[in-house]
């Protein structure tokens, strides 16, 4: 049986996101794959979707004192998406850079790395991460999956341009 891996925002607080990659994974294994979704979260990625915003500038102060009201909903919020995703895909252990992604890729011998979908492709959002498009030597297959740009133009796109050369497959939005 083959083996996938798919990385994408399957941490995100955004039901789209969440749901794409169960509907992924799930309709591969229905082809007959070994699905995991890997568990990847940088740092920033992770005080992104934390209860509070970091640092000690004046709008995360002011943010912070504003949504301290909505805290236990928030909370509440994050458990029903963690237990979901407990319960409903097939994570790896948790991985939070570059060098802790590629031994596990390695460890795992996947036949395919799936990136996406959403836009692990854009090096303008604040948390992008090279992580996304697999910048090392896999013997995997590589395929982007519903990948977007967002909004950046040829010169952003030029800047990552030789990682997405890599891929064997590549489908976007």
């Amino acid at each position: 049986m083959k083996k996938i891996g798919i990385i994408t925002y399957h941490f995100a607080r955004n039901y789209g996101a969440v749901l794409q990659c169960f509907a992924l994974q799930t309709f591969l294994e229905k082809k007959g794959y070994s699905v995991e979704v890997i568990n990847y979260v940088n740092s920033i990625q992770y005080n992104n979707n934390d209860y509070y915003k970091h640092g000690f500038n004046i709008k995360k102060i002011i943010a912070n004192v504003l949504l301290f009201p909505f805290f236990r909903v928030r909370k509440e919020k994050n458990k029903r998406f963690d237990d979901f995703n407990k319960k409903y895909l097939n994570l790896t252990e948790k991985v939070e850079n570059l060098e802790e992604l590629e031994v596990l890729i390695k460890n795992k011998k996947y036949d395919y790395l799936i990136s996406g979908s959403d836009q692990v492709f854009n090096p303008n959002i604040e948390d992008f991460d090279l992580a996304f498009l697999f910048p090392f030597k896999t013997k995997a297959k590589k395929i982007s999956y519903a990948a977007s740009t967002g909004n950046a133009n040829n010169c952003d796109i030029n800047r990552i341009k030789k990682y997405i050369l890599n891929f064997d497959k590549i489908s976007i939005r």
